[in-house]
């Protein structure tokens, strides 16, 4: 009996406890947090006066370093254009300059002895003076859109450069104006249209 009661007042105490105490939370204190750091935005890839010269040289480069593919295919598209048609003109001109002199003959007198044919009368030649200086026109106006073509993208280059953490932000609100229109009937107060662009437009 004696044993039974020491073996009954001793297995309480040989329990286990099953209630654990809470495992403490280690720290990193040397790991930055994530959600505190804030990322820089980042910096264009290119200079604004690198962009500017890049497409002065060759239009779209700058714009193909910026990451604008739109812009550099417009510009490229432009340049393989102007230089294709300044090529067809520089022949068309040279055409009408060697043709310039050339003259047709459209009428003949036969000698009725030897029977040789010889030409009384001539046309002129169709490339008159007033169509020579037009077909050279045409080569001066494709030449200064090449010309135009390398300012403006080296400008637009310059600009989106200077611009690449300005995002462009487009918004129309449309308000009830403050009073109606004279002479207006109706009991509706006209609308006015508020446009705001800020930024630049990618593109």
């Amino acid at each position: 009996m004696l044993l039974l009661a020491g073996l009954s007042t001793s297995s309480p105490a040989q329990r286990p406890d099953t209630l654990r105490s809470p495992q403490p939370i280690r720290i990193d204190t040397l790991r930055p947090d994530s959600g505190a750091q804030l990322a820089a935005p980042a910096g264009p890839r290119i200079s604004p006066g690198g962009a500017f010269l890049q497409s002065l040289l060759l239009p779209g480069r700058g714009q193909i370093t910026l990451g604008k593919k739109n812009a550099s295919r417009f510009y490229i598209a432009v340049e393989a254009l102007g230089i294709g048609m300044t090529i067809k003109s520089l022949r068309d001109l040279r055409e009408a300059k060697r043709g310039a002199g050339d003259s047709t003959a459209i009428e003949f007198a036969v000698d009725s002895v030897t029977g040789d044919s010889t030409p009384t009368r001539f046309q002129p030649s169709r490339f008159t003076p007033d169509r020579i200086n037009a077909r050279r026109t045409h080569v001066e106006d494709w030449v200064a859109l090449i010309l135009f073509n390398h300012l403006l993208s080296a400008a637009d280059a310059y600009v989106t450069a200077n611009l690449w953490d300005f995002p462009a932000r487009v918004s129309v609100k449309a308000r009830p104006s403050s009073g109606q229109t004279a002479g207006s009937d109706s009991g509706v107060p006209p609308l006015r249209l508020e446009a705001r662009i800020t930024g630049s437009i990618a593109w």
